[in-house]
C-alpha cells in the first residue's frame, strides 16, 4: 500500500512537473509571437529607417541609409562639369545618386576635399571663389550666401531649401576634418505630394568617422 501511495505522489509530481514545462513553452511560444509581430507591425513605425539598405565607405569614413525601392548609382563628372564646375570636379573624393524615377526623386551624395579644414560656410565660399577664377568669372567679394545655419546629428552644417511650382529641392553642406559633404536633393512634384521626409531620414541615418 505504502508503495502504491508512493508511486502515486510520484506521479503526481511529475505530473505537475509536465503541466509547467507545457505553461512555460505557450509563454515562450506566445511571446515569440508578439516579438515577431513588434518587428514586423509595430516597429517600423517607431524605427522607419530598420528596413533600409546602408551603404559604406571605407574610403571616406562615412556611411549612410537609404530606403530599398531607390535605384543606388555611382556620379561621373560630365564635360559640362569640368567646363562650368571644374574647381568641383577636381576636388570630388566620392560621389554617387539614389533615384525613384516613379516619383522623380533624386539624392545626390558628394565628399569634396577639404584641405583647409573649413567650416561648410567657409568651404562654400572658397570653392566657388577658385571656380569661378578658373572659368574666368568675375570674382565677388562677398559670395552669395542663401544657406542658412543648421545641425545634422549634432554636427554644425549649412541648408538651403528651394520650393518652386512643381519641383521642390534642397542643399546641405558639412564638414569634418578634411571633407566636405554635399548633399542633394530634387523633386519633380506630383499631385503636390513629395518625399521630402525621407531626405530628412536620410541626412539623420548619416554616420561620419
Amino acid at each position: 500500500m505504502e508503495n502504491l501511495e508512493q508511486n502515486l505522489n510520484i506521479d503526481t509530481k511529475k505530473s505537475k512537473k509536465k503541466k509547467i514545462v507545457l505553461v512555460v513553452l505557450i509563454c515562450i511560444v506566445a511571446l515569440a509571437i508578439v516579438s515577431a509581430s513588434w518587428a514586423f507591425l509595430i516597429q517600423p513605425e517607431f524605427f522607419p529607417t530598420i528596413y533600409w539598405k546602408t551603404y559604406k565607405s571605407e574610403k571616406n569614413g562615412f556611411q549612410v541609409k537609404y530606403p530599398r525601392d531607390y535605384q543606388f548609382g555611382t556620379e561621373t563628372r560630365t564635360k559640362t562639369d569640368w567646363q562650368y564646375a571644374p574647381f568641383f570636379s577636381e576636388t570630388e573624393k566620392e560621389s554617387f545618386s539614389l533615384k525613384k524615377e516613379a516619383e522623380r526623386t533624386t539624392i545626390r551624395f558628394t565628399v569634396y576635399d577639404n584641405p583647409e579644414k573649413l567650416n561648410p560656410r567657409e568651404w562654400n565660399d572658397w570653392a566657388n571663389k577658385n571656380n569661378d577664377r578658373i572659368i574666368g568669372a568675375k570674382e565677388e567679394d562677398d559670395y552669395l550666401d542663401f544657406f542658412k545655419d543648421v545641425a545634422v546629428n549634432d554636427m554644425p552644417a549649412i541648408r538651403i531649401d528651394a520650393d518652386l511650382p512643381g519641383q521642390i529641392s534642397s542643399r546641405v553642406h558639412m564638414t569634418k576634418d578634411d571633407r566636405l559633404f554635399d548633399i542633394f536633393y530634387i523633386e519633380n512634384l506630383k499631385n503636390n505630394k513629395n518625399n521630402k521626409d525621407v531626405f530628412d531620414l536620410f541626412l539623420k541615418s548619416l554616420q561620419i568617422d
